[in-house]
C-alpha cells in the first residue's frame, strides 16, 4: 500500500512513526525552507520505505529554490509550472512541492498495482530503479541525483506510452519540449521501399 503524506519538512518524530510500518510505502515532501536536511537529526527519515520528494524547476535543471535537499531526499519530479484547476474552475498553478509529490504518488500507485511487492522498501526500490534517471547536477541534493523519468510511465500492464508519444515511442513535438528526442524515421512517400 502507498500512503501519500500531505506533510513535509523536518520531523524526526513523524519519520519514526512511519518507520514502524515497513509494509507501507510513504511518499513525503522534502519541505519548503530551501535548506539542507541534516540526516543526523532525522535518522528514521532514511528508512528505505519512505520516499521523500523534492520539486524540480520546469526545465529540470535544478530543484526549485524553496525546496529542501539532502541525503534523505530520494527523488525529484517537476513541480514548477504545473497547472491545475482551482476554486470556481479557474486555472491556477499547483504549489511545486504538492505537484511533484502528486506525480510521484500516482506513478508509485501504478507500480504497486501488480500486488507483487512484499514491502514498502521493495516497492520503492523497484520504482527508483525502473522509473527514474540520474542527473549528475543534482548529486548531493537528491540521493543518486535521481529524477522521475518523464517519458515513460509504468502502468498495470508494464511500461505504457504517454499520450504525447508516437507509435514508435518517440516524443511528439508539441512545441514545448526542450529535449531533443531525435528525428523521426524518414518515410518515402512514393511507396518505394
Amino acid at each position: 500500500d502507498v500512503v501519500d503524506m500531505g506533510y513535509g519538512g523536518n520531523n524526526e518524530d513523524l519519520c519514526a512513526l512511519m518507520a514502524d510500518f515497513p509494509n507501507l510505502a510513504f511518499v513525503w515532501i522534502a519541505g519548503n525552507q530551501g535548506t539542507l536536511i541534516d540526516p543526523t537529526r532525522e535518522p528514521s527519515c532514511a528508512s528505505p520505505h519512505i520516499l521523500r520528494v523534492a520539486p524540480l524547476r520546469a526545465d529540470q535543471s535544478d530543484l526549485v529554490s524553496q525546496s529542501n535537499y539532502g541525503a534523505t531526499v530520494r527523488v525529484a519530479a517537476v513541480g514548477e509550472g504545473v497547472s491545475s484547476i482551482g476554486a470556481g474552475g479557474h486555472q491556477t498553478f499547483a504549489a511545486p512541492s504538492m505537484a511533484a509529490r502528486a506525480e510521484v504518488t500516482a506513478r508509485l500507485v501504478d507500480q504497486a498495482a501488480c500486488g507483487c511487492y512484499r514491502s514498502g522498501a521493495e516497492l520503492i526500490t523497484a520504482f527508483l530503479n525502473e522509473q527514474t534517471v540520474a542527473v549528475p547536477a543534482l548529486e548531493g541534493k537528491v540521493e543518486g541525483g535521481r529524477i522521475l523519468d518523464g517519458f515513460r510511465r509504468r502502468g498495470r500492464r508494464g511500461l505504457v506510452r504517454r499520450a504525447s508519444e508516437g507509435q514508435d515511442g518517440r516524443q511528439i513535438d508539441n512545441g514545448k519540449s526542450k529535449i531533443d528526442h531525435g528525428s523521426p524515421p524518414q518515410r518515402d512517400l512514393t511507396g518505394r521501399p
